[in-house]
């Protein structure tokens, strides 16, 4: 029952944007590939005081059309990946640092984005990419490896639970004026996804970093920088194995601005080292995304947070993804 209480909202619950102002966005690549890995999706340092309670529902979109062939190795991913991830956070005890559960639910399908995404490309004069010679609400999620084998091969939607994972926070110095402590967070995700639907890896991942933030007041609002960086570790995956790498480094640089209370502007680049040992870019290159969006509070009922990403590096993730978030304060904290 004192669990119960514990999760049990306010009436309202707090604002998620109570807190200091939080810069960057709450996701990682939805490379097809690459998504079933232990990346970290919230990086940012715990809040000074003792951590709330909090409630997230997050949606990423992202369209797919990639097409690449290097030393024998054909890539090919065209069709459209959904995560819903349900994140509850609160305190550790005698407020020692925090604690993070997710669990996802993942679904490959067709392109019903195909159409939107075509005219505004159109529109603003951006490249098609192989877009107009592909069939429309398609999926198809293709890898053959140098030697002809038949890597991956997913030709109809897919969905299910993906990986759920548990992270943890500790404060790793005091914060000075201006800033939130520096802090450690690990990750530790288990293989509860099926890998032969590319909804998790089949193996353990752990993910350790290091996150801090900066933020001052100016004439025109509130401005923060988050910055991030860590190493993932992989236990055997069953996706492409023979090509899969046990470590990976990722880095996240983002920055935040508050002209005003109900608003936020965020933008993100978020870069990690190749998950395969691949000539292909798709596999064997480092990934990179940037990502812009918004975030409204919602005056006592949360944060709602809206967002888009390119691939900053061509061909490495989704052609584009979409954002949507909403963050609740159930109990605890500061104001």
């Amino acid at each position: 029952m004192s669990i119960l209480a514990c999760l049990a909202p306010s009436s309202p619950p707090r604002a998620a944007t109570d807190n200091p102002l939080r810069p960057s966005f709450v996701t990682a690549t939805l490379s097809p590939v690459s998504h079933i890995y232990g990346l970290p999706r919230s990086t940012e340092p715990l809040t000074p005081g003792r951590q709330p309670f909090t409630a997230r529902l997050h949606l990423d979109w992202a369209s797919h059309d990639t097409i690449e062939s290097a030393a024998g190795t054909g890539v090919l991913f065209d069709g459209e990946t959904q995560r819903l991830t349900l994140a509850l956070s609160g305190p550790l005890p005698a407020g020692t640092g925090g604690w993070t559960l997710e669990a996802p639910y993942v679904r490959h399908a067709g392109g019903s984005l195909d159409q939107p995404i075509d005219t505004w490309h159109r529109l603003l004069g951006l490249p098609q990419g192989g877009r107009p010679i592909r069939p429309r609400n398609a999926v198809l999620f293709r890898v053959r490896d140098g030697n002809g084998g038949e890597g991956v091969f997913l030709d109809r939607h897919r969905s299910g639970p993906g990986d759920v994972a548990l992270g943890l926070r500790l404060p790793l110095m005091r914060g000075k004026a201006g800033t939130a402590p520096a802090t450690l967070g690990i990750r530790l995700e288990a293989p509860t996804g099926s890998p032969d639907h590319l909804l998790g890896s089949g193996g353990w991942d752990l993910a350790a970093w290091v996150g801090a933030n900066r933020s001052i007041t100016t004439a025109h609002g509130e401005v923060a920088v988050h910055g991030a960086a860590g190493l993932l570790g992989m236990t055997g995956s069953e996706v492409l194995s023979g090509l899969h790498r046990n470590w990976a480094g990722f880095g996240r640089l983002a920055a935040g601005f508050r002209p005003w209370r109900p608003i936020t502007l965020r933008g993100q680049v978020d870069l990690h080292s190749p998950f395969y040992d691949s000539p292909a870019r798709p596999l064997g290159g480092t990934a990179g995304e940037f990502r812009l969006g918004a975030g409204l509070d919602l005056t006592g009922w949360g944060e709602l947070r809206l967002g888009v990403s390119e691939d900053l590096l061509v061909e490495t993730a989704p052609d584009i993804t979409f954002h949507l978030a909403w963050t609740v304060r159930l109990r605890g904290g500061p104001r």
